[in-house]
């Protein structure tokens, strides 16, 4: 289902109230954007207040959740560099 929306003057868009519906975004929310091919994806931003208790269950130790946080994070930075070129 193709739903549209104009850009206003300032480069912004409003996200059709069926597609926040569907994806539970609310106002406040952030957004991110990816470029996948010839396609812009919009995703909502994961709201983990604390990324070390997120990965908690997911890690053995405090100490490796940590860990993963700082890989990821690197991750996410280079990641963006390429992106940025």
């Amino acid at each position: 289902m193709a739903m549209s929306s104009k850009v206003t003057e300032k480069y912004q868009v409003t996200i059709p109230k069926d597609i926040r519906k569907e994806i539970g975004i609310k106002r406040g929310d952030e957004v991110q954007f990816t470029r996948e091919d010839d396609k812009i994806v919009m995703f909502v931003k994961p709201k983990i207040k604390d990324p070390v208790k997120f990965l908690w269950g997911l890690a053995p130790s405090k100490k490796e959740a940590v860990e993963l946080v700082r890989k990821a994070r690197r991750e996410m930075m280079e990641r963006a560099s390429r992106e940025a070129k």
